[in-house]
C-alpha cells in the first residue's frame, strides 16, 4: 500500500524522497517532511516525527522552498513526500497545494468517522483544499466540507493521482466531492469514496466546469450527490482539440445516491469532446443524460440488474 512509505511501480521500489529499489539505486534528491497536529510544530523543520510540522501547510511551504534551494528554480523536477499522521484532530484548510508531491495519509483508512485518520477539514468556512498542482499525488487522506464548501476544489489538477481517499459531506448544504474550475488532466482518480456524515451527502459528487478534462481515469469510486453524482458543465471540453480522443473514462463506479435520492446520476453537458462512461453502477432518478453523441460513448452501463439507457441527443 503506498502510504506504508513505499511506492510500487512494476518491480521498481521507491522510497518516499529517498531511494529507488529494482534498476540499481538512485538518489532521488526529494526530501520527506512529517506533519503531527498533536506532536508537530511550526517551528520545526519536520524531517522527522521527532521534528514534525504541525500542519499539512507548513510542510507544503518547506517543500516548494526546498525545491527551490536545490535546483535554483522549480523547473527542476525533483519530488519530495509529506506523511500525516492520522489522530483525533483534523487538520487545517489548504489553500496552496505543493507540485511533485507526495501526500500519504498513515493511520486509519480514509472512508469513516472516528480517530486515527489523516483528515483536512474545511471547518464549515472554506473548502477543505483549494488551488493548482501539478505531479500531485495524495493517498489515503480524508477531505471535510460542510455549508457552501467542496471538499476538494482545484483550479487546475494536472498529471496527478488522488488513491484511497474519502471526500465528506458534513450537512446536505454541501457544495460537493471534487470539483475542476479550468482545465485538468492526466489524472488517476481510483478507490475513492464520497461518503456523508450521518445521513446527509454532497449536492454535487463530482463537478468539472471549464477547460479541457483529457487523459483522465476514474475508476473503481463510491460517487454520490442529490443533485447529480457526475456533472459536467456544458463550458469543459474534453479533448485538447475537442475531439473523440481525449481518453476520459469512468469505468467501473458507483455513481448515484445509493438509496438517499439522487436528480441525474451523470448529467454530462459538454457540448464538445468526449468522456466515455463504461461498466459503471448507476443509481439516480435518471439515469445518464449526454448531450453530445451520447449513445456512441457509453457502453455497458447497468441499474437494477439491468442494462441502463442513455438519455442522449
Amino acid at each position: 500500500m503506498f502510504w506504508k512509505g513505499i511506492h510500487k511501480f512494476s518491480n521498481i521500489q521507491v522510497a518516499p524522497g529517498g531511494q529507488a529499489i529494482g534498476f540499481g539505486t538512485y538518489n532521488t534528491k526529494g526530501r520527506t517532511y512529517f506533519v503531527n497536529n498533536i506532536t508537530g510544530s511550526s517551528s520545526n523543520d519536520g524531517l522527522s516525527w521527532d521534528r514534525a510540522f504541525a500542519e499539512v501547510s507548513q510542510a507544503i511551504t518547506a517543500s516548494e522552498a526546498f525545491r527551490v534551494l536545490l535546483g535554483g528554480t522549480t523547473n527542476d523536477y525533483i519530488r519530495n513526500t509529506i506523511v500525516v499522521q492520522g489522530t483525533g484532530t483534523a487538520y487545517a484548510a489548504l489553500t496552496e497545494l505543493p507540485n511533485y508531491c507526495d501526500i500519504i495519509g498513515v493511520g486509519a483508512a480514509s472512508n469513516g468517522n472516528g480517530t486515527g485518520i489523516a483528515i483536512i477539514d474545511g471547518a464549515g468556512a472554506a473548502d477543505a483544499i483549494t488551488g493548482t498542482a501539478r505531479g500531485l499525488n495524495i493517498y489515503n487522506m480524508q477531505f471535510v466540507a460542510s455549508g457552501s464548501f467542496w471538499c476538494c476544489d482545484f483550479v487546475q489538477l494536472l498529471r496527478s493521482s488522488l488513491i484511497d481517499c474519502c471526500f465528506q459531506a458534513k450537512d446536505t448544504a454541501t457544495d460537493g466531492g471534487i470539483r475542476f474550475k479550468e482545465s485538468s488532466g492526466g489524472l488517476n482518480i481510483k478507490d475513492c469514496h464520497w461518503t456523508g456524515s450521518g445521513n446527509v451527502i454532497h449536492k454535487v459528487g463530482f463537478q468539472v466546469q471549464g477547460g479541457n478534462f483529457d487523459s483522465c481515469r476514474i475508476e473503481d469510486c463510491i460517487i454520490i450527490g442529490t443533485t447529480a453524482g457526475v456533472l459536467i458543465d456544458n463550458t469543459c471540453s474534453t479533448g485538447q482539440l475537442g475531439t473523440a480522443a481525449d481518453n476520459t473514462i469512468f469505468r467501473n463506479n458507483v455513481i448515484g445516491d445509493l438509496g438517499r435520492g439522487c436528480a441525474t446520476a451523470i448529467d454530462d453537458n459538454c457540448v464538445v469532446g468526449m468522456i466515455n462512461y463504461i461498466s459503471n453502477s448507476i443509481m439516480g432518478t435518471a439515469g445518464i443524460t449526454c448531450v453530445n453523441n451520447g449513445a456512441a460513448r457509453v457502453h455497458g452501463n447497468f441499474t437494477a440488474n439491468a442494462f441502463i439507457a442513455v438519455t442522449a441527443s
